[in-house]
């Protein structure tokens, strides 16, 4: 979900700070971002430098920027938002172009939505996954939402929570154990892949 947030955070098409997590940087000349950002030379000084005065500048900015409104949590409960209505705008056109791909090929296709730990058991923070719902109905593809598989593991319990995430939304052991399960299921449903005498129990 955060790639619904980010052009507006990183990207300066969309009046980001041209800068992302990973330190690349967005730069009008092609010749020195691809100094800067492709090669160890330029990854080398810019580390031992602890990176260039523009660079701190836009880091800062970025994290202000998230401070203020372009995070997911404030996605989630202002859908209404202009800034918010364009991104959607721009995920659901990638998505349509990657579903009129793979119809093309003839290939499978599955959504799995992964949520932030602040959705568990808040139905009010639900809307992205709405939309990404809707998307998969209207052009009948498979979806599955860890939202709800989580939610019934946890109950809400933040301490249940945190067994299965390493932070916000990244996953513990535990949590990818349980995601390999359902796409495990899934790719067998599929008869995508022959995993021969491995047949746990398939019931998601």
């Amino acid at each position: 979900m955060n790639d619904l947030t980010e052009p507006y955070q990183v990207d300066i098409r969309f009046g980001g700070v041209g800068i992302d997590y990973h330190r690349v940087l967005q730069m009008k000349n092609r010749l020195l971002s691809w100094i800067f950002n492709e090669t160890g030379f330029g990854r080398a000084i810019r580390h031992f430098r602890g990176g260039t005065s523009e660079e701190m500048r836009r880091r800062n900015q970025m994290r202000a920027r998230i401070k203020e409104t372009m995070n997911v949590e404030y996605m989630c409960l202002h859908p209404e938002e202009p800034k918010i209505k364009e991104s959607w705008k721009i995920v659901i056109n990638y998505l349509e172009k990657i579903t009129s791909l793979i119809k093309e090929k003839n290939l499978p296709f599955l959504i799995v939505i992964f949520p932030y730990t602040f959705q568990i058991g808040k139905e009010d923070t639900h809307q992205p996954q709405e939309v990404i719902q809707d998307f998969a109905r209207k052009h009948q593809i498979d979806v599955i939402d860890m939202t709800e598989v989580l939610e019934e593991l946890t109950n809400g319990n933040k301490d249940k929570i945190k067994e299965y995430f390493w932070d916000e939304d990244h996953y513990t052991p535990r949590g990818n154990q349980v995601i390999a399960k359902y796409l495990f299921c899934w790719l067998r449903l599929k008869n995508i892949i022959d995993f021969g005498k491995i047949l746990p129990e398939c019931n998601p």
